[in-house]
C-alpha cells in the first residue's frame, strides 16, 4: 500500500468482498462502495469506471481483483481525478484547431498567389492582344517572368515593335517618293502653262496638246496628293485643326479646284478609290511566336486546366491577330499597287503627247525644242520614280517572282543603257562600255531594275566626266560600273543600303529617297548575288556586283 501510494499521484484502495474499504491512501475511509469497476474486481476481473463524484468531479476508477492466504477475493481500486486531463486535452485541441486554422490560411494565400502568379500575366497578355488587335500597337504586354509566358509576352510586344517600326518606313518611304514625284509635277505644270499663255506659239494643235499636258498633270497631282494624305493619317502626323468654316466658301473652293477638268467626262478622273477606313501598314510578319497547343503537357489537376484554358484563349487570339495583320497588309499593297499603275496611265498619255508635239523641222524655236526636253526629262523621272514604288511592292510580297536562267550580261546591261541613253546626252556624260562576254544565272527582269537604278544614281551625282561599264579581270563574274562623280563620304558608305539612308549627297542635293540601294541590295541577295561600293568624295564612285550564282534553281 505505501509502495503504490509512493510511486502514484491516484488515489489506493483496498477493498473487502463485503465491498468494504480496507485502506485508504489518502486516509478517507468511507461506507462501502458499489461501483461496476469494485464488481468486476471481485468476480475476479479487472475493471474500470468513470464517473461523477457527488462533488461534481469527473473521476476514473480502476479495480484488480486481489486474493488473501485464506483464499478469500478482494480488489484493489485506484482512482484518480479527470479534471486536469479533460484542461490538458480541451487546451491541445484549441491549439490543434488553432494550428489548422493558420495551415488551412497559409495554404489558401499561397494556393491564390501561385494563381494570381500564373492567371495574372495570361490575362494581361490577351488584354493587351485584344488591343492591338483593334490597332493599339504601342501597348505592351509587362514581362514577369523568364518562363514561357515572359517568352510569349516579349515576344508579343517585339511584334508589335516591329509593326510601328515598319509602318513608320513604309509611311516615311511613301512620303518621300510623293515629295519628289511633286518636283517634276511642278516644272511640267510650269512649262505647260508657258507654252500655252506664249505669244509665238500659234498651231492649234500644240495649245491643245499643252492643255491635255495640264490637265494630265492637275490629275497627276490629285494622285500625288492622295498618297501624301494616306501617308500623314497612317504616320500618325496629320494635324487636325477644329475650327468653323464657311460651308459656301468651302465649296466654291472645291468646285474651282476641279474646274479645270470639268469639261472632260468621266474620263477626266483618276478610276482609283479614296480609301475611308484607316487601315494599317503592317509588313510579312517575319518571325512567329514560337508556341503550339500542342507542346502543352496534360493537365493533372484543376489550376493546370485553368491554366492550359487561357493558354488556348491566347493562343487562338495571336492566330487572329496574326490573319488581321495579313490582311490588312494585303489591302494596303493592293492600294499602293493599284495607286502606282493608275498613275502610269496619265504618264504614258503625256509621253506620247510629248512626242506628237512639233518638232523643230516645222519652224519651232529652240526655246520649244529646249522645253520638250525638260518636259520629257521630267515625264521620265515620274515614270522612274513609279517604277521603284512597284519594284518596291513586289519585292516586299511574300510571292515575289524569281526565275533564274542563263542570261547574256550584255544583253541586260544594254537594255538599262539603252533606257537612260538620252540622259547621257542631255548631260554630256561619256559612256566607256567594254563588251561584256559572260553569260549569268539571274532573272533579267531584277538585274535590268539593279543596274538601272546604280546607272540613274551614277547620272544624278556625275555632273560631268564619264562613267565606265566592264568585267573584272579577276578569276570572279564581277560587273563594275565606275563614275567620275562627287564619290561618297567615307562615314557613309557602311550605311548606303540600309532603308530610307540618304547620307550627305542625298541632305545637300535632296535627289535621294534612301529606297534604290536598299532595293538593290534586297534583290542581289534573293539572287545569291553581292554587292559593294566604293568611293572617295570627289573621286567618284564604283560598284561591284559579284554574278557568281551556285546553279540550284533553274528553269
Amino acid at each position: 500500500m505505501r509502495s503504490l501510494a509512493a510511486n502514484t499521484s491516484a488515489q489506493v484502495q483496498v477493498i473487502s468482498p463485503e465491498r468494504a474499504i480496507l485502506a485508504d491512501s489518502m486516509m478517507m475511509i468511507r461506507q462501502p462502495v458499489d461501483s461496476p469497476d469494485v464488481n468486476e474486481a471481485l468476480a475476479g476481473r479487472s475493471g474500470r469506471w468513470q464517473g461523477v463524484t457527488r462533488q461534481g468531479e469527473t473521476i476514473l476508477a480502476v479495480a484488480f481483483p486481489l486474493q488473501d492466504l485464506d483464499g478469500r477475493k478482494g480488489a484493489l481500486r485506484m482512482v484518480t481525478s479527470l479534471t486536469g486531463v479533460h484542461q490538458a486535452v480541451s487546451r491541445l485541441t484549441w491549439l490543434l484547431f488553432g494550428l489548422g486554422l493558420l495551415v488551412t490560411g497559409l495554404a489558401a494565400a499561397t494556393g491564390l498567389w501561385l494563381a494570381s502568379s500564373i492567371t495574372g500575366p495570361v490575362l494581361e497578355i490577351t488584354q493587351v492582344a485584344g488591343e492591338m488587335s483593334q490597332g493599339m500597337f504601342n501597348s505592351r504586354a509587362p514581362v514577369k517572368s523568364g518562363y514561357e509566358l515572359g517568352n510569349l509576352a516579349e515576344t508579343l510586344n517585339f511584334l508589335a515593335a516591329e509593326i510601328l517600326h515598319q509602318e513608320r518606313l513604309k509611311s516615311e518611304f511613301i512620303a518621300s517618293v510623293s515629295h519628289d514625284l511633286k518636283t517634276p509635277l511642278t516644272s511640267i505644270k510650269g512649262w505647260a502653262l508657258t507654252l500655252l499663255h506664249g505669244d509665238d506659239h500659234n498651231q492649234d494643235e500644240l495649245r491643245e496638246g499643252l492643255q491635255i499636258i495640264s490637265g494630265e498633270s492637275d490629275r497627276l497631282a490629285l494622285l500625288v496628293d492622295d498618297l501624301l494624305d494616306f501617308s500623314r493619317l497612317e504616320s500618325g502626323r496629320a494635324t487636325l485643326c477644329l475650327e468653323e468654316v464657311d460651308l459656301a466658301a468651302l465649296l466654291q473652293h472645291c468646285v474651282k479646284q476641279l474646274q479645270p477638268r470639268a469639261g472632260k467626262g468621266t474620263d477626266g478622273y483618276h478610276p482609283g478609290y479614296r480609301l475611308r477606313q484607316r487601315c494599317r501598314v503592317l509588313r510579312d510578319l517575319q518571325q512567329q511566336i514560337i508556341f503550339s497547343l500542342e507542346g502543352l503537357p496534360e493537365a493533372k489537376g484543376l489550376l493546370e486546366e485553368e491554366y492550359q484554358e487561357l493558354i488556348a484563349v491566347l493562343y487562338r487570339d495571336k492566330i487572329r491577330l496574326v490573319s488581321q495583320a495579313d490582311n490588312e497588309r494585303s489591302d494596303l499593297v493592293d492600294y499602293y499597287t493599284l495607286w502606282a499603275h493608275q498613275i502610269k496611265t496619265p504618264i504614258a498619255a503625256m509621253g506620247l503627247l510629248l512626242q506628237s508635239l512639233p518638232s523643230g523641222d516645222d519652224g519651232s524655236t529652240a526655246q520649244s525644242m529646249e522645253q520638250n526636253r525638260e518636259l520629257t526629262m521630267e515625264l521620265f523621272k515620274i515614270e522612274q520614280y513609279v517604277e521603284m514604288v512597284l519594284q518596291y511592292l513586289r519585292l516586299e510580297s511574300p510571292s515575289s517572282d524569281f526565275v533564274l536562267k542563263r542570261y547574256a550580261l550584255d544583253d541586260i546591261v544594254r537594255q538599262a543603257v539603252r533606257k537612260y541613253a538620252k540622259m547621257f546626252i542631255r548631260k554630256k556624260i561619256s559612256l566607256d562600255f567594254s563588251e561584256l562576254n559572260c553569260d549569268v544565272l539571274t532573272d533579267e527582269k531584277w538585274l535590268v531594275f539593279v543596274i538601272e537604278q546604280i546607272l540613274s544614281n551614277a547620272l544624278k551625282y556625275t555632273p560631268e566626266g564619264k562613267i565606265s561599264i566592264y568585267m573584272e579581270r579577276a578569276g570572279a563574274k564581277t560587273l563594275v560600273i565606275a563614275d567620275t562623280g562627287i564619290g561618297i563620304a567615307g562615314e557613309d558608305l557602311p550605311r548606303v543600303f540600309e532603308k530610307g539612308f540618304t547620307g550627305y549627297n542625298g541632305r545637300r542635293d535632296k535627289k535621294s529617297t534612301g529606297i534604290g540601294l536598299y532595293l538593290c541590295k534586297r534583290i542581289l541577295t534573293k539572287l545569291s548575288h553581292t554587292i559593294v561600293i566604293e568611293g572617295e568624295p570627289g573621286k567618284g564612285t564604283k560598284v561591284k556586283i559579284g554574278l557568281d550564282t551556285v546553279d540550284t534553281v533553274m528553269e
